[in-house]
């Protein structure tokens, strides 16, 4: 039985120690990659891949299509319809263009990652990169990833973008109406003049800045946060749980805010005359400008004309107006 004890002991130290050096060389640039292939059946590593990098031209498109799961997606305004890849051999991207519709699939589902660590830093980093010279509204997009980032510029379309830890940033372009979902991924919209955003994180940050939004903005997150910075938006709708809301140096007309225990901060332009207000916190306070008050505060509220609707539970709301 003191046996048993002392090898348990051991077992426990040494997956400890483990957990220790994993730890330290993935703060070093270590990986965690090993993969059964399924179309040698052959277990690989990072330090087994062979890469390739080419170009290849295509026909006009109008619609972008593609499914990846750990390459990035950059999508950009260029002077020629192409697809420039530069991925592992055995995860070279079919790719077809056929009446418009452009499709590029890394067919990833052939092989599946296992469990592997190595202290070799791989610095490669796989990409697929979309060109096209239209910039109008009329671009379809449809893309989906799993751990790869997405990038957007100068485009202007119409569509949805979505992946889980990878991060989303879209800029210096033209969204008719966008849906754009991750999930520990962070969200970044910059320089754009848009009808309709819609987004959804779970603890990814989503941030707003320098654009116009014509129509509506609405984002739901977990505990993720809320940015928005020098925005002309007509209405704006965000839902939280934990999650804080900041809004810095904007013209927004209508405001609706619900989250639970994140705090509410709103810089807007113009002053509280040019606002209704219904404001309520359980255990937070409220401030418009110079004035306090406790738990709830509403003025002439109605839906009908501009309005600032907040409703939180333990998060303080503060509200400021610059010119």
């Amino acid at each position: 039985m003191k046996g048993s004890r002392i090898w348990l002991i051991i077992a426990v130290l040494m997956l400890v120690s483990g957990i220790g050096l994993a730890a330290i060389g993935t703060l070093n640039g270590g990986t965690w990659k090993m993969r059964f292939d399924l179309k040698d059946f052959k277990v690989k590593t990072a330090s087994d891949d062979e890469y390739v990098n080419k170009t290849e031209i295509v026909d006009e498109f109008s619609t972008i299509k593609v499914i990846t799961s750990t390459i990035d997606i950059n999508i950009e305004n260029g002077d020629k319809y192409s697809v420039t890849y530069y991925v592992p051999e055995d995860k070279i991207p079919e790719i077809t263009c056929e009446n418009g519709v452009l499709t590029v699939d890394t067919n990833e589902s052939n092989s599946f990652s296992i469990f592997d660590f190595s202290f070799i830093s791989d610095d490669r980093n796989p990409y697929i990169t979309i060109t096209t010279p239209s910039t109008e509204v009329g671009n379809k997009l449809d893309v989906r990833s799993s751990t790869g980032d997405i990038k957007v510029t100068g485009l202007g379309f119409d569509g949805n973008i979505k992946t889980s830890t990878g991060d989303v940033s879209v800029s210096h372009g033209f969204i008719k109406d966008g849906y754009i979902k991750t999930s520990t991924g962070d969200i970044t919209v910059d320089y754009i003049s848009s009808e309709n955003i819609e987004t959804e994180t779970s603890t990814g940050e989503f941030k707003l800045s320098n654009s116009i939004v014509n129509r509506k903005l609405t984002s739901d997150t977990s505990t993720g946060d809320i940015t928005l910075n020098q925005n002309t938006i007509n209405y704006f709708g965000a839902e939280g749980s934990t999650s804080d809301i900041k809004v810095l140096g904007s013209e927004i007309d209508k405001i609706d805010i619900k989250t639970s225990t994140g705090e509410v901060e709103l810089e807007l332009k113009g002053s509280d005359s040019y606002y209704s207000f219904d404001l309520h916190t359980s255990t937070g306070d409220i401030r418009i400008g110079n004035q306090e008050f406790e738990k709830s505060y509403k003025k002439d509220f109605t839906d009908d004309k501009n309005y600032v609707n907040v409703k939180t539970s333990t998060g303080d709301i503060d509200i400021d107006f610059v010119k």
